[in-house]
């Protein structure tokens, strides 16, 4: 069974998040999806139209003992979820450490 068939709403295209660390701090990957639009009343007659974000799972990577978090291995799950059929359209990452990540994913789709 591909990962797809195990995920709800998996027509929706999804957003990825990467707070990458290495040696003492965690990593983290955060996968969601807008799955509506809601309207808001802001008072005084204002009224948005904002996205309902729900979020599919967060992953917490904590670095080996004595060790470096494997970022291949971050990526690796990347790869695999699209593969599987899960329509990843974002992925973002803070600037910390995350320039070869990038370049990498680039390369990958």
């Amino acid at each position: 069974m591909k990962i797809v068939n195990k995920i709800a709403n998996s027509n929706f295209l999804r957003w990825v998040r990467i707070d990458l660390g290495l040696t003492r701090d965690h990593a983290g990957v955060v996968i969601g999806h807008v799955s509506k639009f809601v309207k808001r009343n802001r008072g005084e007659g204002v009224v948005e139209t904002l996205p309902f974000v729900e979020i599919d799972f967060a992953l917490n990577i904590a670095p080996p003992k004595n060790g470096e978090i494997e970022f291949s291995k971050i990526r690796e799950l990347i790869y695999r979820l699209v593969k599987n059929g899960v329509r990843i359209k974002y992925v973002s990452l803070d600037s910390y450490q995350s320039a070869d990540t990038i370049q990498q994913l680039a390369e990958g789709y």
